[in-house]
């Protein structure tokens, strides 16, 4: 079920490694890497490094005033198929909301 999904934030372990783990997912993109991420910070995004179960997932966090904080999925999850989607989206929905954003 979705409720048994778990959700993460990365160790730094992991984090060193980004690249390398969004290159070995199906349907990758290069707007999921750490690389394309640490970049948007002159934008004003914070990049943030989720897990949904054993799925890497990059966050960027952005302040949008009046609303609040949001988060943007470079590219959404690297998924195959419109249930794993729906599956991850729901579970980092409900993470967001723990942490008061929304996405």
């Amino acid at each position: 079920t979705i409720d048994s999904m778990s959700v993460r934030y990365a160790t730094e372990s992991e984090r060193a490694q980004w690249d390398a783990l969004i290159a070995e997912l199906p349907g990758s993109s290069i707007f999921s890497t750490k690389t394309y991420a640490e970049q948007k910070r002159h934008g004003g995004y914070r990049p943030l490094y989720v897990f949904v179960d054993d799925l890497p997932v990059t966050v960027l966090q952005k302040r949008v005033f009046p609303l609040g904080t949001w988060w943007y999925l470079p590219k959404g999850p690297a998924v195959t198929t419109v249930k794993e989607y729906l599956r991850v989206t729901k579970a980092l929905t409900a993470f967001a909301r723990k942490k008061r954003v929304f996405m």
